[in-house]
């Protein structure tokens, strides 16, 4: 396997993670609103996911840049199935 795949995957597994804990911060945000929490605990959840959606938009352009500069089309079949197609569709 290329350095260039590795280096792919190793981004796109970083974006992955980011998107994970995005849709698991939203459901503790949910849940507080729900139970009727502190607003400083809501608020904690609020900037939280703004950092992570940030951090999550930068992992991402990162990868797309690097992806568009390095992986070739036939490549990218190699990167991992759980990315969907649709982050290519833009380009």
């Amino acid at each position: 396997m290329s350095y260039r795949i590795a280096k792919a995957r190793k981004l796109q597994d970083k974006v992955m993670e980011l998107s994970e804990n995005i849709k698991l911060t939203q459901r503790a945000l949910d849940a507080a609103i729900a139970s009727k929490a502190s607003k400083y605990i809501i608020e904690e959840f609020s900037k939280k996911q703004q950092k992570l959606k940030r951090e999550a938009e930068k992992a991402n352009k990162r990868f797309l840049n690097y992806a568009d500069e390095n992986i070739r089309v036939s490549e990218l079949s190699k990167l991992s199935k759980d990315w969907d197609d649709e982050e290519y569709e833009k380009y």
